[in-house]
């Protein structure tokens, strides 16, 4: 096996070539990682003081060479819209800008590295014919070919979005330049800019800093033609060495990791002296006697951070490497390392998108978007707002901030420079309270503090009117991009990185993670304007590149490892369902090598839980809330809802009406069950409303009208929902429900409807329990009419709903799984009723199962086993058990205990509190 790095081996022939003196080198690299480690390597060699060569990632050394000044993104966005303005005066605002100017501004980048001539490839499109002048030779002849299937795509009659596409790229070749002088004329320039004047300043012989000096290009793979330029001229001038690491196995004509290399490795050829693997390369990955190459699936991200916690690594001699091919893995694996596991270096950086600040910022985000979007007019969404009120950090926010931004955002429509500062203020307050102890959260506190004071300056030193959509933009992109850097130690055996980190970098042992199809190599290309065609004809970077360059990033990453272990998700996650396919490098490997290799299983993870049971006692704190339901003053009522959770599981009443825990409250869509169930209620109320109280007569006549013309209008009113989607079939079986309950209604019209969605609340004899004053109780009844002269409750049910029962004990005995729910209800509304003196006769509870209802069944009486029931039948004897419920509750000997039936569960909102879900 050989032990030696590239880098090593690199500085050993550079310091033996020179003789130890460097002073006149320039080393470049790929990247900056790589110089820091040579830099490491070089001290390993040196036994007195000597000149230490200059060293320089690709990038840093042709901005240097460019003379120019590298601008930041918002700047060069500035820029392109005031070009992009000048030829179109009509042009979008910058918000709406900001889109297409990133795109553009990748697209610049790419020409300009590539030293593609701006004017020919965007006038490709717009002077199409005059390329039968402009190339008449064979390279002329595919370019009007491509071209020609180009144009066929836009078929005879461009669309109107055609039309402005073409019209957008037929102007590009003057935004281009004008983009270009603008920026030069304030000294600044792109990357891809600073790429092309390095080169053509080389080229024109303004620039030759090569006279006393050796440039030595090490470890590089795919080259812009900017770079490949240079390093032309170098080699013509006997001014340039360079290193290439590759191994024979994908050096081959076919294989796409080596397409790029292979090419390079001709053209530029390395010193004689030199050979990545001067000990011979015999096979591809030569593992140890004790290590192979082991491919591993797991179901989640909780498995692959388990797997990296199992290993020995604080006992391993050697170094190694952990890839996050996928670094929203950072989060997990950072909290999960702990001290005796060895020392570690997480270079990826924490992902700014995973902190806890960055999600309290998105929630401010959406409230203020909504707001925006109502224009004032209308409040924020309560779902919007309570995703910021629920949130950790606002919690622990001052009350006096709370309080204030709810008197703020109560007030009229506030500019975008009144929003960053409301946010500001949060911030600042939580960096200041001390309420925020984790090292990670104030850091990131910190970074947005930072970003969020910094965009405001920037945009008014740039001129740029920008709204808050625009500003929301910013904030999001950076919340998107921004890293936390973690503190570690450059000599820890153990680096945890990302892809493009690992680049020239050797390891003993090399771990990677999320190794699946559609991470490594990315399934992921940017967006563009150039079409793959005439990216393809140009030169331009397309997805081919892009993969043979994360190939070769993988082969040359494992070719020098003693042990391997390749970790891939099998689409069986924690949160959501991926694909689950291996990345393709594997079955390259299991099919193309003679590698052995080890296909591992995941280890099942044994979970030794006791069962135990929650339980509340009812304190002095409880009790207290507990006796708020006796204070009319408090405004507090026992529902029948609130009755059935007790009946189910006293923990879910203690939490929901002692505690006041709540299920988020979310938009109520027609597809959801509350939502659906809502735009029924809301239905028959709009069309019952009209005969409340004897206003107008309810008879056959009147419904039947209902079912001819308003009814007509509920089944044909399809412009209500556009989206073609589930909310449009809840929709429409919606007014099918209704429909059945009027025609049911048309059977034996009600004489008079008295109350609809009614409110009701009254006092609840407890004296004779022992308690010193009433209880106050509460129901919001669909519907309660006369009928024949007698009084009836009507509730709609859109789900499943039994109409008989055999006795109280199927309403009250709290071990039953199939509790008669409905029925309690409408008995308790029955109840109340009669306590709020809303039904001078006996009353008749029924309730209108409208799945059977739709069905043609029209029976809707409740009964007691087969007999229709009168509420006066069972008044009595329900009175007693409701009171003896009800004393259960308020008695402080009996705590509110967990149900034992976990079926009861299913639908909890507090499942996961209970660790049942």
């Amino acid at each position: 096996m050989n032990s030696h790095s590239f880098l090593s081996l690199v500085a050993q022939d550079l310091f033996t070539r020179k003789k130890g003196d460097l002073k006149n080198l320039v080393v470049v690299f790929p990247n900056r990682r790589a110089g820091w480690t040579f830099r490491q390597e070089l001290l390993k060699l040196v036994t007195k003081p000597v000149w230490a060569p200059e060293i320089y990632s690709i990038d840093d050394w042709l901005i240097r060479l460019s003379g120019l000044h590298e601008s930041d993104s918002l700047t060069q966005l500035a820029a392109l819209f005031d070009a992009y303005r000048k030829h179109d005066p009509q042009a979008l605002s910058f918000s709406a800008f900001l889109d297409l100017g990133e795109i553009l501004l990748r697209d610049f980048e790419d020409i300009d590295k590539y030293l593609v001539d701006a004017r020919t490839i965007f006038r490709a499109v717009g002077e199409f014919k005059s390329f039968e002048l402009l190339f008449g030779d064979p390279e002329g002849d595919e370019l009007r070919n491509r071209m020609e299937m180009f144009i066929k795509a836009f078929g005879k009659e461009p669309s109107a979005y055609q039309k402005k596409w073409l019209d957008i790229w037929n102007r590009l070749p003057e935004i281009y330049s004008d983009f270009h002088k603008l920026l030069e004329s304030r000294s600044l320039a792109t990357s891809g800019m600073m790429y092309r004047r390095a080169a053509s300043l080389i080229k024109s012989g303004q620039l030759n800093p090569f006279n006393q000096e050796t440039v030595v290009f090490a470890g590089f793979n795919i080259l812009t033609r900017a770079e490949e330029f240079v390093f032309q001229e170098l080699r013509n001038q006997g001014a340039a060495i360079f290193y290439w690491d590759y191994h024979s196995f994908y050096l081959g004509k076919y294989h796409e990791a080596g397409r790029f290399i292979r090419k390079y490795a001709e053209e530029f050829p390395a010193p004689l002296s030199f050979s990545p693997f001067p000990e011979g390369s015999g096979s591809f990955f030569e593992p140890d006697s004790q290590n192979q190459l082991n491919i591993l699936p797991v179901t989640s991200n909780t498995g692959q951070v388990q797997f990296v916690v199992n290993q020995k690594w604080a006992g391993e001699p050697g170094r190694h490497l952990i890839v996050l091919s996928d670094e929203n893995l950072m989060p997990d694996l950072a909290s999960a390392w702990t001290t005796d596991m060895g020392s570690v270096n997480f270079t990826a950086g924490y992902p700014l998108s995973a902190s806890k600040p960055a999600s309290f910022l998105r929630s401010f985000l959406k409230v203020w978007n909504e707001s925006d979007q109502n224009s004032g007019a209308e409040p924020v969404g309560e779902s919007t707002l309570q995703d910021l009120f629920r949130h950790s950090l606002f919690q622990i926010l001052p009350e006096v901030i709370r309080g204030s931004f709810l008197k703020w955002l109560s007030g009229e429509k506030k500019m975008p420079s009144e929003w960053i500062a409301r946010s500001n203020v949060m911030i600042s307050s939580l960096l200041n309270s001390g309420g925020v102890a984790e090292d990670l959260d104030r850091a990131a506190l910190r970074l947005i503090l930072e970003e969020s004071e910094r965009i405001p300056e920037r945009v008014a030193r740039l001129g740029l009117d920008i709204d808050g959509k625009g500003l929301r933009h910013l904030i999001s992109a950076f919340l998107s991009s921004g890293k936390i850097l973690l503190e570690g130690d450059f000599k820890a055996s153990v680096l945890v990185a990302g892809i493009l980190e690992t680049r020239l970098l050797d390891f003993d042992s090399v771990t990677i993670l999320s190794f699946n199809e559609g991470v490594w190599p990315s399934a992921s290309l940017p967006g563009s304007l150039v079409p793959y065609s005439l990216r393809k004809y140009f030169g331009l970077p397309t997805a081919e590149n892009r993969d043979a360059m994360y190939a070769y990033y993988f082969y040359r990453l494992i070719q020098r490892a003693a042990s391997v272990n390749l970790v891939y998700l099998t689409g069986q996650m924690d949160n959501g369902i991926r694909v689950g396919e291996k990345s393709r490098y594997i079955r390259q490997l299991e099919f193309e090598s003679d590698i052995v290799i080890s296909h591992g299983c995941e280890i099942p993870v044994k979970v030794v839980s006791e069962s135990r049971t929650i339980t509340i006692e009812k304190n002095p704190a409880v009790m207290e809330s507990l006796y708020q339901f006796f204070n009319p003053e408090k405004g507090r009522s026992l529902s029948a809802s609130a009755l059935n959770d007790y009946l189910d599981c006293p923990l879910r009443f203690c939490l929901a009406q002692v505690y006041g825990l709540r299920q988020p409250i979310e938009e109520e869509q027609p597809s959801d069950p509350k939502g659906f169930g809502k735009l029924i209620h809301n239905g028959l109320e709009a069309l019952y409303i009209p005969f409340l109280d004897g206003t107008r007569q309810l008879n056959s006549a009147s419904l039947q009208h209902l079912i001819d013309n308003e009814g007509k209008t509920l089944t044909s009113a399809h412009d209500a929902v556009s989206t073609g989607g589930k909310d449009d079939v809840a929709l429409l079986v919606a007014k099918e429900f209704i429909l059945s309950v009027l025609k049911h209604d048309l059977e034996a019209p009600p004489d008079r409807i008295m109350g609809l969605e009614r409110t009701v609340k009254v006092p609840f004899g407890m004296r004779e329990c022992g308690f010193e004053s009433d209880l106050q109780l509460k129901a919001v009844i669909d519907r309660f009419d006369v009928q024949g002269g007698q009084s009836r409750v009507v509730d709609y049910k859109t789900g499943k709903c039994e109409l008989s029962f055999t006795g109280l004990d199927d309403l009250f005995d709290a071990t039953r799984s199939q509790r008669k729910k409905e029925i309690f209800q409408v008995l308790f509304y029955s109840e109340l009723l009669l306590l709020a003196g809303l039904a001078d006769t006996d009353v008749i509870p029924s309730l209108y199962p409208l799945i059977s209802m739709r069905a043609g069944k029209s029976d809707t009486r409740v009964k007691l086993k087969t007999e229709p029931l009168f509420y006066s039948d069972i008044r009595e004897a329900f009175r007693e058990r409701l009171g003896l419920l009800v004393a259960e509750i308020f008695d402080p000997s009996i705590p509110f205990t967990q149900t034992s039936d976990e079926y009861k569960c299913r639908m909890c909102p507090f499942a996961g509190i209970c660790m049942r879900d």
